[in-house]
């Protein structure tokens, strides 16, 4: 075959292949904003060629052709063809000055667009992390936010749209409340990081950020909100479509249950009823909470209802347990109970975690609280300090046999193992490392599953492309460069404090001479 034939061919399968983002615009006939935006509901993201052509630019942008031609018939794009029209005919009128009838402006429906990108309802919910956390941003947001919106004429975030994002943070955080599932805080800088898990639908877990509410400013022009407006329009669609299924399940749920429960109670005598019902009864619900006005009571309150805690609405209730407030003195128009433990924020998120009723040494008004440790993040096995570890086997228990509380009976066993703090394992790891067991020292039993194990990666490494072979290799042998390395660097400290190597001005280490 002639190389100017073979060229050719290789031209053509390209542009079956892929088509350039101005190509794209000329084949769906729409404008540059339009076409953002309808990539933005149908999910497309440009597409990086294998190898390009010499014809072809390096700076392009391209797009895979069957997912283009795909939506090509789609109704939204007619809608946005028709709302262009609607401009040019209300900017005529406009222009003339003359007194005439205004078209309606089109509206659409993403029903049709979320069914398709989200078949099943777990892949929905799997996809809620960064609609729940920009709804809870913009509904914190004021409405005059500058942004140059094509689809409402206008340069401010609608006031609809700002009050859709509260009305969905509102119902959100009422629906977790009911079903009690949130499972992890945290306070940081940026907000409130929270993780619900759904154990109907999978043991689904859902993370989001509830940003703080403080005086915000016009953001930066750089953003490109038109871009970050199309998001949100999505994303209050997608949600409006999850709350209502959990709503409508959880409505079923409870259908079933009242109906269990009437119909067990005919055969069951009142007084054992009563005696299982204060048996059931969770270690919060016994609890009795009042939030001080600066301590946040929307968050706050958030995590209490979560835990089965009654909030009281007056400080002086006969019946509280805890008080918790964000000031160093309890203030001056309020006398201190004695019955009342006063407790900081903190308090209620690291109960949460723990999953535990907390002593409230350490959290009283003006005492400094223990460290706020991120639930979300597992602790590296090398920086557990040995002096930690000591701590940890000073009772004399192996690390693997430390108790742990998880007092949550509304999840499976796995849920409650996944839940468990990871502490006793890290230092179980990192007792073992600084032993220096072997393979010598193993039982037969732990040696042969070793074995096993290094036999099965080699098995796997082999059944793989060599591409992927070519990645394990570098990736095994940078790992263990780097082990080397520190293990290198410890014994160097170890000399050190010995007093068999020293340091010079310049950072170079020296062998001590031996007097």
């Amino acid at each position: 075959m002639p190389v100017a034939q073979t060229k050719k061919t290789k031209e053509k399968r390209f542009k079956r292949r892929y088509l350039s983002k101005s190509q794209a615009k000329r084949y769906l006939q729409l404008d540059n904003n339009e076409f953002k935006r309808i990539l933005i509901f149908k999910g497309i993201y440009p597409r990086v060629p294998k190898k390009l052509l010499n014809s072809q630019a390096k700076g392009k942008i391209y797009y895979a052709t069957k997912e283009i031609k795909k939506i090509h018939d789609d109704p939204i794009i007619e809608k946005f063809r028709e709302y262009q029209t609607h401009m040019k005919a209300y900017k005529s009128i406009e222009g003339t000055g003359k007194a005439a009838p205004i078209p309606d402006k089109p509206s659409y429906d993403l029903s049709a667009t979320i069914l398709g990108r989200y078949p099943t309802f777990a892949a929905a919910l799997a996809d809620v992390n960064d609609a729940l956390s920009m709804v809870f941003l913009y509904a914190i947001l004021p409405p005059a936010i500058y942004a140059d919106t094509t689809i409402e004429g206008h340069a401010y975030l609608t006031t609809s749209m700002h009050e859709e994002c509260k009305q969905i943070a509102k119902r959100w955080r009422t629906l977790v409340e009911k079903k009690r599932a949130l499972r992890k805080g945290f306070i940081s800088i940026k907000g409130y990081y929270y993780e619900a898990v759904f154990h109907e639908y999978g043991g689904r877990s859902v993370m989001w950020v509830d940003p703080h509410n403080f005086a915000s400013s016009k953001p930066s022009k750089a953003i490109e909100h038109r871009i970050m407006l199309s998001y949100l329009e999505f994303y209050l669609s997608l949600l409006k479509f999850v709350c209502f299924k959990l709503e409508n399940d959880m409505a079923l749920r409870e259908a079933e249950n009242r109906d269990e429960v009437l119909a067990s109670a005919n055969s069951e005598p009142p007084r054992n009823r009563v005696a299982r019902q204060i048996e059931s009864l969770d270690a919060f619900e016994r609890l009795k909470f009042y939030i001080s006005r600066e301590a946040n009571p929307v968050h706050v309150g958030f995590v209490l209802a979560n835990l089965g805690c009654e909030i009281s609405s007056t400080y002086d209730a006969p019946d509280i347990t805890h008080y918790v407030t964000d000031r160093p003195s309890v203030p001056f128009n309020e006398q201190k109970l004695q019955h009342v433990d006063y407790v900081q924020p903190q308090y209620v998120f690291d109960c949460l975690n723990q999953r535990s009723v907390l002593p409230v040494s350490g959290y009283g008004i003006g005492e400094r609280c223990p460290p706020h440790r991120s639930p979300f993040v597992v602790e590296d096995t090398e920086d557990v300090p040995m002096e930690d570890v000591q701590e940890e086997l000073g009772s004399g228990l192996e690390p693997s046999a430390q108790p742990v509380v998880v007092s949550d009976d509304s999840g499976s066993e796995e849920d409650e193992i996944r839940e468990a703090p990871y502490r006793t394992h890290a230092v179980a790891k990192k007792v073992n490392a600084q032993l220096n067991f072997s393979n010598s020292m193993r039982t037969p039993k732990a040696a042969a599953h070793h074995q096993s194990d290094e036999n099965f990666g080699l098995a796997q490494a082999a059944n793989v492309s060599k591409k992927l072979r070519g990645l394990y290799t570098v990736a095994k042998h940078s790992h263990k460069a780097a082990v080397e390395k520190k293990r290198g660097l410890q014994v160097k400290r170890t000399k050190i404090q010995q007093g068999v190597l020293g340091i010079s001005p310049c950072g170079k280490f020296l062998q001590q001479k031996k007097q």
